[in-house]
């Protein structure tokens, strides 16, 4: 998972910077889809993957405080971006969360994330473990089985649901919301 991480932020920054320099439908598709690919997509399943294998039996309630914490990060989001855009340009704006995801993400993701509780000599759910070389994280089922299940594609129906509406309010959420009287910086 840290390596994964680090290249998804690294694309991640790469797209905001192709998006900054693009002045053409093309570059602009190729900026949008490196975006959701990088961004909301392939993070979103980092942080799924370092969860299930740091948690067990208190996976629930780390994925609630986390979905908190993300909830409110995204509710921060446009206001932050559209008092960036107003003052700097939508361009200069793009290159500094791009500076950000570099400077801050890469960084703390290198030097602070730990794939496997048992590379630090931990157990699931805290504790530490004697011995813990060549010891594996509890699980319940492999991907193969767990892609037999109803309850797996369930799951998947409503992350995917989930993903597609706040992907449509986000892009028509100045729009509607100004169709009730908000300015631009009020839906944000």
């Amino acid at each position: 998972p840290k390596t994964v991480t680090l290249a998804v932020s690294l694309g991640l920054g790469l797209a905001l910077t192709l998006v900054s320099f693009s002045t053409g439908i093309v570059a602009l598709f190729v900026g949008v889809l490196g975006l959701r690919m990088f961004g909301q997509g392939a993070l979103g399943m980092c942080a799924g993957n370092i969860t299930a294998r740091w948690y067990n039996r208190r996976r629930g309630k780390i994925v609630g405080i986390t979905l908190a914490v993300a909830s409110l990060v995204t509710a921060l989001y446009p206001a932050v971006v559209d008092q960036l855009t107003s003052s700097l340009g939508w361009r200069t704006s793009l290159l500094i969360l791009a500076g950000w995801v570099w400077l801050v993400m890469l960084p703390v993701v290198k030097l602070w994330m730990v794939d496997s509780p048992v590379d630090v000599g931990q157990e699931q759910d805290g504790g530490f473990l004697e011995g813990a070389e060549g010891r594996q994280e509890e699980g319940s089922l492999s991907l193969y089985e767990a892609q037999r299940t109803g309850v797996f594609w369930a799951l998947v129906a409503a992350a995917c649901t989930i993903a597609f509406l706040f992907t449509g309010l986000a892009f028509h959420q100045t729009s509607i919301l100004g169709e009730r009287g908000l300015s631009a910086a009020q839906s944000a």
